[in-house]
């Protein structure tokens, strides 16, 4: 049997977020439930992008897992379920039992219970192990910055540059339309480390990191990583510790473009 319960509204508010964007990524996810928590890891088509999420048991209000088993949901669904949580509602609790193919999720609130069956599906997918990297560029930035610089780029949506110095943080579209480029100095960022003498410029596609922008409104900050022919990792914190320390976080890695 596997039981938990969230009734923070805040944490309602990060569950549904998850789910609401990442069919952006990938129509279906398989939940790796243990005693420990829960751990969720999927790629888009095109394998460009790879994300992870982590939620320690000890996140929810309450957690209960007999067995150590594996849910297959439709995002879509999912979400779709979480759309009929209203202000009043103070408490979700979802269910799975292993007689039963299917995940039974709670809504309860106000002396009114919202009760839902989703049928569950068997995912062929593999758990890739995602290796630890020293990276040369550490970054943490207001999530609500980024993600409107980006969005002021889709102006000109075909190619993104990302250029660390030593002094500054330099973020560029191009398009056959024109260009536009941001430029940030280390004052106006959170943090900013990056190795000594290292100038590096990396690109990406804009529209990828528009769709990891999208989950920006859970966390106050992001923290992003990048190292030469590496995937450039985002990293939200979802229990306010720092990027190293975090226990319960959403990461992206996302593929630099190979350049011609």
């Amino acid at each position: 049997m596997m039981k938990f319960v969230i009734s923070d509204k805040k944490k309602f508010s990060v569950f549904t977020t998850l789910f609401r964007h990442l069919p952006q990524f990938t129509e279906t996810i398989n939940l790796h439930v243990e005693e420990t928590g829960i751990y969720v890891q999927g790629m888009d088509t095109s394998q460009i992008s790879l994300f992870e999420i982590k939620l320690k048991n000890d996140w929810f209000d309450e957690f209960i897992c007999e067995r150590s088993c594996v849910i297959g949901l439709v995002c879509s669904v999912f979400y779709k379920v979480f759309q009929c949580i209203d202000d009043m509602e103070q408490k979700m609790t979802l269910m799975f039992d292993e007689t039963r193919d299917t995940l039974n999720v709670k809504l309860e609130g106000n002396n009114i219970t919202k009760d839902f069956e989703i049928s569950l599906l068997d995912i062929d997918s593999e758990v890739l192990n995602i290796p630890e990297t020293d990276y040369d560029v550490d970054i943490e930035i207001d999530s609500g910055s980024i993600a409107n610089y980006i969005n002021q780029m889709l102006i000109f949506d075909e190619t993104f540059t990302l250029r660390t110095t030593q002094e500054n943080i330099i973020l560029t579209s191009k398009s056959e339309s024109g260009s536009m480029s941001i430029t940030m100095k280390e004052d106006s960022i959170i943090s900013y480390a990056i190795e000594e003498e290292l100038d590096m410029s990396l690109n990406f596609s804009l529209n990828y990191i528009k769709k990891i922008c999208a989950f920006s409104r859970m966390t106050k900050s992001t923290f992003i990583n990048m190292k030469r022919e590496t995937p450039m990792r985002f990293h939200q914190s979802l229990d306010k510790k720092g990027c190293d320390d975090s226990e319960n976080y959403i990461r992206f890695y996302l593929a630099p473009k190979i350049e011609d």
